[in-house]
């Protein structure tokens, strides 16, 4: 059985972000578990409503504050009553990757190349950004650059500079070395192989956990 107060603990360590609460929650439960899943899916449906009051501007910011607030402090709740019967029948935590992950490529190619090295059944939390563009990062955790092919805009490099100097989240570099990357010892990793990326990722999750772990005690 998996470990339900790790689940909970990581789980809570999200609250910045109910859309990977949710996702994360949808991932976890036993659909057949109608009292459990349909309250979930109550939860779901407001934060959709909210988001499409947000859009619209019908609701002022103080009531949307109000109504994430409230969904937010609802979802804690509904954290802390969860019960291992509630999880997918023969679900196994340390099998998947919580962790929200970005995986950026060149092409249509190296897209579908890295989709294929990261199966939806372990990385349940991955995005992908359209082949050769900026996309969002807010909420992300890990970014995975591939720098394939190597040098396709005249050596500048532009798209891994944006990841690095306009986002947040920790980078891992998949590719052919560059040497500007080293200017960056906090924010990128390194990994030249398939033999070696799943290892890179693993050692990035660890340290996520731990940086996690030293805030919440600072939080106490």
């Amino acid at each position: 059985m998996p470990n339900l107060n790790q689940i909970k603990k990581e789980l809570k360590l999200t609250t910045t972000n109910i859309d990977s609460i949710l996702k994360r929650l949808d991932s976890l439960l036993d659909i057949n578990k109608q009292n459990t899943f349909n309250i979930f899916a109550g939860f779901r449906f407001r934060h959709k409503q909210w988001k499409l009051d947000k859009l619209s501007g019908t609701s002022s910011h103080k009531s949307l504050k109000r109504e994430s607030n409230q969904i937010l402090q609802g979802l804690l709740n509904f954290i802390d009553l969860l019960d291992e019967k509630d999880l997918k029948p023969g679900f196994n935590l340390m099998e998947e990757i919580p962790e929200k992950i970005l995986v950026v490529c060149k092409t249509e190619a190296r897209l579908k190349y890295l989709n294929n090295l990261l199966p939806e059944e372990y990385f349940v939390n991955v995005e992908y950004a359209a082949p050769g563009s900026q996309h969002e990062a807010e909420g992300i955790e890990i970014i995975i650059f591939d720098n394939d092919p190597y040098d396709d805009d005249g050596g500048q490099h532009q798209l891994i500079k944006y990841y690095l100097e306009k986002t947040d989240p920790v980078l891992l570099y998949f590719g052919k070395t560059l040497k500007f990357l080293h200017d960056y010892p906090e924010k990128a990793y390194f990994s030249n192989s398939i033999f070696s990326i799943h290892a890179r990722i693993n050692e990035m999750i660890g340290f996520l956990k731990y940086q996690k772990a030293a805030k919440a005690k600072l939080i106490e």
